[in-house]
């Protein structure tokens, strides 16, 4: 989304993006961060105070500083025709301490970084008024992160196997996300949907969602903020969440009017989906021209092999498939069914 959320509260420029997502929204700001920075900051003004500090000044500001004055130390070399071989020394003596002290500066200024600490993933799950759900809450949470599955899944997708969620399966995505949302301070919690039949979300789960989050907030003490990130039906079901600040809807265009009731919209889906593809584009130039924040990101093609399956990385859901020999065994039954060809 281009920016990332802090867990002091503040919102800045996200790190680079996956080399297989193009993002599509490219203004310098937006309200989609600024809105949850407002809300998320809005009972803890000393946060908002606190935002700026050395490690999130950017190194190359203090790297231009030091070549523009390396570059005045310079100069009067250029200039000896004006002034005298004898003061030359003087000159060049009186810059080398303040030229001296700038490479310091750019040697020792702590470099901004977006790395973020893993977070042990301990769900704890809960059935409240009817709803199941399934929470995890760091300390002074800033705000609640609604996960919402695709149709034929269920909240306890999102968490690994705890004594919290004995039910928990951990699903690899699910909990990278989860994961990723704890780090930055976010309440996370993950709601079932009421049709156990289809496992889809429907209009009927709107009060449900909002009773589940108010008991979420309550209990941990997080934030005003509400975010939802939704897959497939739950991306639907993330646009419609009852006092949503913002939404991210994965291949899913949304259910509502495009007018400016709609809030905040991040949609997420894949090259190759064209008619998906064509229609949240739409709903996006309609979402921008009624004052909506609304923008798109694709996600291209990548081949799949037994290493990415096997493995995704450090953290949550790293670990896909619990062996290589596994992993070779699903890939080489992809590729016998048609699934995927030879270039994965």
């Amino acid at each position: 989304l281009r920016r990332t959320f802090q867990a002091d509260g503040s919102v800045s420029t996200i790190s680079t993006p996956s080399p297989g997502i193009t993002h599509r929204d490219r203004r310098p700001e937006s309200c989609f961060e600024a809105a949850l920075s407002s809300r998320s900051t809005a009972q803890s003004p000393s946060r908002r105070r606190a935002q700026w500090s050395p490690s999130n000044c950017p190194r190359r500001s203090v790297s231009l500083v030091l070549r523009v004055s390396l570059l005045s130390l310079l100069l009067p070399s250029c200039s000896s025709g004006v002034r005298s071989a004898s003061a030359m020394p003087q000159r060049r003596h009186r810059w080398l301490i303040p030229v001296t002290t700038l490479a310091l500066i750019g040697l020792l200024w702590p470099q901004r970084t977006t790395a973020r600490p893993v977070v042990a993933l301990d769900g704890t799950r809960r059935v409240v008024g009817g709803v199941e759900l399934v929470y995890q809450a760091p300390e002074r949470p800033r705000g609640v992160f609604l996960v919402l599955h695709g149709c034929s899944h269920r909240a306890t997708d999102a968490w690994p196997r705890s004594a919290g969620c004995d039910d928990c399966v951990g699903l690899p995505i699910e909990t990278r996300v989860v994961g990723a949302a704890l780090g930055r301070g976010w309440a996370v919690a993950a709601i079932s949907s009421k049709d156990r039949h289809s496992g889809c979300w429907g209009r009927g789960d709107r009060e449900r969602i909002a009773a589940a989050t108010k008991w979420v907030r309550e209990r941990t003490g997080a934030g005003p903020a509400t975010v939802a990130l939704g897959a497939s039906s739950g991306g639907a079901a993330a646009c419609y969440v009852p006092g949503v600040d913002a939404s991210v809807a994965q291949i899913m265009a949304s259910p509502l009017h495009m007018g400016s009731a709609h809030p905040p919209v991040r949609f997420v889906h894949m090259e190759r989906d064209k008619r998906r593809a064509a229609m949240i584009h739409h709903q996006v130039a309609a979402l921008r021209a009624a004052g909506v924040d609304a923008g798109e990101m694709v996600v291209h093609p990548e081949p799949l092999d037994a290493a990415a399956l096997y493995r995704r990385g450090d953290g949550p859901g790293g670990e896909v498939l619990p062996t290589p020999e596994t992993a070779e065994a699903v890939v080489a039954a992809l590729r016998r069914s048609g699934f995927i060809d030879e270039r994965g």
